[in-house]
């Protein structure tokens, strides 16, 4: 009950369609060779910042939505004209005016247009600041952070289906152990092979918590299709399952042999599954898409996910780096759970 009262401190909707200010989102093309770093960047890193310029528009009245763009890397344009709007439910059912202003979650894309809001110094810090109505609640910055996804990451339909057709296919438990574990670029100078880390690491925490919770069934969400095969073969009392995602395409610098919206709507599908599927939660530290999974977590379950979550160290692994550059990892937040343990 005082969850969902937090949830009333919450800044209004967005305006009604005749309103004057309206801000269209672009997660970011590559059409010039001087965006090229725009093509790099993940599909989570990305739509983390969006979240700093939805915060713009709740702060400052704007109306806001998704624009179609055709040279984003996570859609193939003959299969997905919509953009983001393609996987995900839009911000508005209004259209965006042709004064619109423009911003790109790809900060070289904004740089190279000139497309800073006006007035506006917070929304490249990703989230923006809390609003005063909600500063004295418990965790206002998780609160925040947290409604801004959960208001932006609602899956279209049609992904949707897939999630419930995947779950009816592996006959989806009631208690279920989600693992995240992000390899890619992450970890590209690693000397500790992939294989390694998950059997020193991994597998001994996952078999404490299925004994712990009587667990039967862990979803693995991964970019590597090497760790899919390989849990197949582990001889365990429970058993892993992961989508079809094509994991490998967010590692490739062309990727042009993948579809890519197929690819995209695997992360979208793993997202969701992780968050709203899952009742424990392994993550990785340095993934934005893991930490997108927690507050997703977060907003539907409040601070009482965080005994249920675990954010491991690897052998090598990057404890900083980018991701705690912009926006802290959760190793810097021991309100976000535990680490190597629970």
């Amino acid at each position: 009950y005082m969850w969902l009262l937090l949830l009333l401190c919450l800044p209004p909707a967005f305006p009604h369609c005749d309103h004057a200010h309206w801000l269209a989102l672009r997660m970011g093309g590559a059409d010039l060779h001087k965006l090229a770093p725009c093509a790099r960047q993940g599909f989570f890193g990305k739509l983390l910042r969006v979240l700093g310029a939805v915060g713009f528009c709740q702060r400052n009245d704007f109306g806001c939505r998704f624009q179609a763009e055709d040279n984003w890397v996570g859609v193939d344009p003959a299969d997905c004209p919509h953009g983001l709007e393609c996987f995900l439910e839009p911000l508005s059912p209004c259209r965006l005016p042709p004064t619109a202003h423009q911003w790109s979650a790809c900060m070289h894309h904004n740089t190279h247009f000139r497309l800073d809001l006006p007035g506006d110094h917070h929304s490249d810090d990703y989230f923006g600041p809390v609003p005063a109505t909600m500063q004295a609640t418990p965790q206002a910055t998780t609160l925040w952070q947290a409604q801004l996804i959960s208001h932006v990451f609602r899956p279209a339909p049609w992904i949707m289906h897939s999630i419930h057709h995947f779950q009816r296919s592996v006959q989806w438990p009631s208690v279920v152990l989600g693992i995240h574990f992000r390899w890619g670029d992450k970890y590209a100078t690693s000397t500790t092979p992939i294989l390694t880390i998950f059997t020193q690491v991994h597998l001994p925490l996952t078999r404490s918590l299925a004994k712990r919770f009587k667990i039967s069934m862990v979803f693995l969400a991964t970019d590597s299709p090497l760790l899919v095969s390989h849990v197949q073969t582990l001889n365990e009392p429970f058993r892993f399952v992961s989508t079809d995602a094509l994991r490998a395409y967010w590692n490739l610098q062309s990727p042009t042999r993948y579809n890519r919206t197929a690819a995209t709507a695997g992360v979208v599908q793993d997202a969701w599954l992780l968050s709203h599927h899952c009742d424990l939660f392994i993550g990785t530290h340095t993934s934005a898409m893991s930490k997108a999974a927690y507050l997703l977590r977060f907003a539907r379950l409040g601070p009482s996910v965080a005994p249920r979550t675990v954010w491991p160290t690897w052998p090598g692994d990057n404890p900083g780096g980018y991701l705690a550059y912009v926006y802290r990892t959760p190793i810097d937040r021991p309100d976000w759970g535990l680490h190597d343990e629970l």
